[in-house]
């Protein structure tokens, strides 16, 4: 029974020293704390010191086996220290245990020193040879180190037999006493402290981590172009990035304390209510715009994301989220959509806007039973302008002419630009034809006054064409291409007007088509001949030259008349390549006739669109030596247009053409500007009356008159002077009396194949 006890009150004696060392490693908590901000020899002053301390306190509650032999944790601590804290630390321990144990003085003051010493030599030597990683230690080599710390420490008590100090049977068994003890105390006592250790030590490391990461979250926040912010469970916000001042312009004590929709637009929240859901659900929400208005007015848009945040027992506890101000990037998308559907000259809307507006519109009316009114304007004569005067003054004139035709309209008038001069409106809500005829006027009349230029004054006038919806057609595609139909109805009426769509409209816009698609492949075709009307002398009647005229015949549309086609081919640019056709074709054929009848010179028409191309000189070069004729006999037609566009290049190539030798002649002379100046100022040889002057000058004394001093004027220009037209003698008379040079008509002979003019040279002699 009386052992029984004492083992009891080993046992008691050890579970208190385990625990006073168990207790006194978390008392130093504190102590190690001091971590977090101390590194390399001052953290392990520190952690030296405070197991100093722990084994200081745990020598207090010692088991005594013998006099001064002790059983307690202060090796425990140096092992500790010395792992936890490297070779000073446990220095540190191991001295300031050992400078206690000799105060406090008694048999195994000294022995108690000695094992100190061995402890921390055989700590340090295990832990050299078999490393523990303080920050997740093993057991199995905790309870290793525990082994090799029991019997540093069983070793005083065979040195005091060794001395003499004792007999060898009581220091051996002392030492077997304490080995058996202490391989039950130490490891479990270094596997405690140990990982009591590691955990503070981990969570001083993690505490460290987020420390850290909030510095350099907050050096993020404010240097970053976005900021960042925090709310709590109510959604006010609690945290704001100092970036959120610079965009915004105000305090963060606009946002601190409020929620997070303080400040937004009352009529413009874009996504927030979408964040809101998110909030309310605890979701994730990212890139959620919505805009803000400032103390100052201004409104900014901003793209908002945000995560939910969890306390430790996973509730949750607000939102920490970014703003990025976008405001700059939504005005250039603005502008983009805005240069995507408008016209970037005139800010109308351009061709896919109007035709999204016009789909639109009748639809609504289709519902409403409204009626729709759809115009197509088209500027007279604007190609002229702009091979006149360049295309900056031709940008200068659409300018305003879109200003003009907007103020002309009504404010729910819907205006667009298709391209180059043409203008569309769509007007709705009409009562009856009138309404559309009193807007159609309204833009006529805008065009009365002159565009003012830098250099002067133009007159443009305008062509419109009406299609009305339900009555013309009832959808967009049918309604834009009545309008376009109604539109060259009125260009072929003399421009300067308005038409509305009519069934007649649609089949002649319809034949227009086919005459376009048959006239493109005319010349592959092989369809365009040229016909030749002689041109003679009035005096003798004698064939000095022909003028060379285009005919078209078709398979499907026959022999189709010259002024409508040739129309057609201007208005669609296929004027050019027909155009350089004709002049190569007439130089071989005359060429070849000049072999039989020399002396003959050919008159060949040049339209204004063919002779605004840079390349007219050089087709007109080509043409001639691909033909051998020579320059002098070959004469180029061109009407007042071309000499009214004025341009450096025109007066370049006419003196170009002169210099080759080729000779000048104005066509259809008094049905133009009629301005003397261009006569004086160009190289033209050759002045044609129009045939318009000439029918009438046997029954109109004014006309008469006109024509006599048309001839007497040219005379004085030192100009030859051809009358068109002559189909009577007393025209011919009256020609020969006015001094007329040359005549042509059909008095003299009719347009005719050159096989037919080779044969004859003349339809008929005149008297």
């Amino acid at each position: 029974m009386r052992s029984m006890v004492d083992l009891l009150g080993v046992f008691g004696a050890l579970a208190t020293n385990m625990v006073t060392l168990i207790g006194l490693t978390v008392a130093i908590s504190l102590a190690t704390r001091r971590l977090k901000s101390l590194s390399g020899h001052r953290s392990a002053v520190v952690l030296g010191c405070g197991f100093a301390l722990v084994g200081m306190g745990a020598m207090l509650v010692s088991l005594e086996l013998v006099d001064g032999i002790l059983v307690d944790g202060r090796n425990v601590a140096i092992a500790a220290s010395a792992l936890f804290g490297g070779p000073l630390s446990g220095v540190l321990t191991a001295a300031g245990i050992s400078v206690v144990r000799l105060l406090l003085g008694g048999d195994g003051a000294m022995p108690g020193v000695v094992s100190a010493g061995l402890t921390l030599l055989g700590c340090l030597g295990f832990l050299r040879t078999l490393p523990v990683v303080p920050a997740r230690p093993s057991t199995i080599r905790l309870a290793q180190l525990g082994v090799m710390v029991t019997l540093t420490s069983a070793s005083p008590a065979l040195l005091v037999g060794f001395i003499g100090l004792w007999t060898w049977d009581a220091a051996f068994h002392v030492a077997l006493v304490y080995t058996a003890i202490g391989t039950c105390y130490y490891p479990l006592g270094l596997i405690l402290v140990a990982n009591l250790v590691a955990r503070e030590l981990a969570q001083l490391a993690a505490e460290q981590s987020l420390r850290e990461s909030e510095t350099r979250f907050r050096a993020l926040a404010e240097t970053s172009n976005d900021w960042f912010w925090e709310t709590d469970t109510a959604d006010r916000v609690t945290y704001v990035s100092d970036r959120m001042e610079e965009v915004l312009g105000t305090g963060k004590e606009a946002l601190i304390g409020h929620r997070r929709g303080c400040l937004l637009v009352d009529t413009i929240d874009g996504d927030f209510q979408e964040s809101v859901n998110a909030v309310a659900a605890r979701r994730q929400f990212r890139n959620l715009v919505w805009a803000v208005r400032l103390p100052n007015g201004e409104v900014k848009w901003l793209r908002n994301s945000g995560v939910p945040l969890t306390d430790r027992e996973g509730r949750f506890a607000g939102y920490l989220g970014a703003t990025a101000d976008i405001t700059e990037h939504r005005h250039a998308q603005k502008t983009i959509q805005w240069q995507a559907s408008h016209d970037t000259l005139t800010d109308l809307p351009n061709r896919a806007l109007f035709l999204s507006r016009l789909t639109r519109t009748l639809k609504q009316a289709e519902t409403t039973g409204q009626r729709v009114a759809l115009l197509f304007i088209d500027l007279d004569q604007f190609k002229r302008i702009n091979d006149s005067f360049g295309h900056t003054v031709g940008d200068q004139i659409i300018l305003s002419a879109a200003e003009r035709i907007v103020a002309a309209t009504n404010p729910a008038d819907v205006v667009a630009r298709l391209g180059g001069d043409e203008f569309t409106v769509i007007t709705a809500d009409l009562d009856d034809a009138s309404d559309v005829e009193r807007i159609a006027r309204r833009i006529l009349g805008a065009f009365e006054a002159p565009f003012r230029l830098e250099h002067g004054e133009v007159y443009i006038s305008a062509s419109l064409g009406i299609a009305i919806f339900p009555d013309n057609g009832r959808d967009a595609d049918a309604l834009m291409r009545e309008a376009d139909a109604a539109l060259y109805r009125a260009k072929d009426g003399g421009r300067n007007d308005f038409r509305f769509f009519t069934p007649e409209l649609n089949k002649r816009w319809r034949e227009r088509t086919l005459m376009e698609g048959h006239l493109r492949k005319a010349l592959e075709r092989d369809e365009l001949f040229l016909c030749y009307q002689p041109v003679v002398s009035v005096q003798d009647q004698r064939l000095v030259g022909v003028e060379c005229l285009l005919r078209w015949k078709n398979d499907t549309l026959g022999l189709v008349p010259t002024p409508k086609f040739i129309s057609l081919a201007e208005d669609t640019g296929l004027i050019v390549p027909i155009g350089t056709w004709v002049l190569e074709t007439a130089c071989k054929q005359i060429a070849e006739l000049l072999q039989t009848r020399p002396g003959l010179r050919v008159a060949v028409n040049v339209s204004s669109r063919q002779f605004a191309t840079a390349g007219l000189l050089d087709a007109v070069k080509r043409a001639l030596a691909d033909s051998g004729l020579s320059p002098g006999q070959l004469e180029l037609e061109i009407t007042e247009s071309v000499l009214m566009a004025d341009l450096p290049q025109t007066y370049q190539t006419l003196e170009a053409l002169s210099a080759l030798g080729v000779s000048l002649s104005l066509d259809d002379f008094g049905t133009g500007y009629s301005s003397l100046s261009y006569l004086r100022s160009f190289p033209v040889n050759v002045l044609k009356i129009d045939r318009a002057f000439v029918k009438d000058v046997t029954v109109d004394p004014t006309a008469a008159a006109m024509v006599e001093s048309i001839i007497t004027m040219a005379h004085g220009l030192k100009l030859t002077v051809v009358t068109e037209g002559v189909e009577t003698q007393e025209q011919h008379a009256l020609m020969a009396r006015f001094g007329a040079d040359l005549g042509q008509g059909y008095l003299y002979g009719r347009p005719m194949p050159l096989a037919e003019l080779a044969r004859t040279y003349c339809a008929r002699e005149v008297a």
